[in-house]
């Protein structure tokens, strides 16, 4: 494993007018450079989550959707030449 980026939680979460907030979890066998973002469904970045330097070892970051509107977005952590997506639904409550 170089690194891994798990499913976020709760997922699918409720659009609403207050703050609303998933967990992205990710893991880094050794000290790298990452960038973290979220794309719609079409591929356009709606988003940058975060990004920097980051120790080897367990990291979590908590997401605001809130502006977002429905839908199916992916979050994307990028690590040297290396992308990997998790799917994350926003719902409409009824």
């Amino acid at each position: 494993m170089t690194f891994e980026l798990l499913p976020p939680y709760p997922n699918p979460i409720y659009s609403s007018g207050t703050t609303s907030n998933t967990t992205i979890l990710f893991k880094f066998d050794k000290p790298r450079d990452y960038t973290l973002a979220l794309f719609d469904a079409a591929g356009r970045k709606m988003r940058s989550i975060a990004a920097g330097f980051l120790l080897g070892g367990d990291h979590s970051v908590a997401f605001d959707q809130s502006g977002l509107a429905a839908g199916e977005y992916f979050i994307a952590l990028a690590s040297y030449g290396v992308i990997l997506s998790q799917r994350l639904v926003i719902l409409t409550p009824n």
